[in-house]
């Protein structure tokens, strides 16, 4: 069964980008500020973005800059077995972040993400000296949105954040949502140990278990078990069920998933 996982990077797959970059500008403690009115909601992703431009470009940050704090930044562990499971055909993994494309563009390249799977905010570099100019900041609607038209073409989704304020409304569009911090409001993801073991049980569901009408969203707790029965074969039903049951029990699951009626 194809699987489409939706990744935060900011703060999920890697510690703080900005951060990294504003060390290297010497201008760590404006940003600081920025950035606590962001995650604190006083301040727009437009707001924060344009800002952060002005910020980084009164220290001349250009491209050539960007590239080279790239490799300072530190994927979280795990990070790179999440990026592996797409050596199964059937997982398509994206990339959905409020965090910059000078980061985030060259981490897709790197990880082979192709780029109509990356949503994340644009900055541009088109003053003298290619120095920072301009941000066409992601929005958390923008973000949500972008996940709904992509996992509309798969199965079964997984969405991954760490803040519900900012990843909550996109991986509310998922199958499976989850969190790296604990709250009350989304399942708690310790590890991505975790994800990447749920992933390896559904991709072998076999492909008579997808949909052929993908547009079908079915409520499983009040599904008939004779409807889900006739639909599967047993492999599909015994190991689709003990997916399910576990990311029930964890909390884990929205309640809607594409299954083939």
């Amino acid at each position: 069964m194809r699987v489409a996982l939706f990744l935060d990077v900011d703060n999920t797959l890697t510690t703080p980008i900005q951060g990294y970059f504003a060390r290297a500008l010497g201008v760590y403690d404006q940003y600081l500020k920025l950035e606590d009115q962001f995650q604190n909601e006083t301040m727009s992703s437009n707001d924060f973005g344009r800002e952060l431009v002005a910020l980084f470009a009164s220290q001349r940050f250009n491209s050539g800059k960007a590239a080279e704090v790239f490799g300072s930044v530190p994927l979280q562990p795990w990070a790179d077995g999440l990026f592996a499971l797409q050596k199964h055909e059937k997982v398509h993994v994206y990339l959905v972040s409020n965090g910059p494309s000078y980061y985030i563009t060259e981490l897709a390249l790197k990880r082979d993400v192709p780029p109509q799977r990356v949503c994340c905010s644009q900055y541009f570099f088109q003053a003298p000296g290619n120095v920072i100019s301009s941000c066409n900041a992601v929005s958390d609607q923008g973000k949500a949105e972008f996940v709904r038209i992509a996992a509309a073409n798969y199965p079964i989704s997984i969405g991954i954040g760490d803040s519900p304020e900012h990843d909550g409304p996109f991986i509310a569009q998922c199958t499976f949502g989850f969190l790296t911090v604990r709250t009350d409001s989304y399942p708690h993801i310790p590890s991505f140990e975790h994800i990447i073991n749920l992933v390896s049980k559904l991709v072998k569901i076999p492909d008579s278990a997808e949909s052929v009408r993908r547009d079908k969203v079915v409520d499983l707790p009040a599904l008939p078990p004779r409807d889900l029965i006739k639909s599967l074969t047993t492999r599909s039903w015994l190991t689709l069920g003990t997916v399910v049951a576990a990311a029930f029990a964890a909390g884990a699951i929205s309640g809607k998933l594409k299954l083939p009626f």
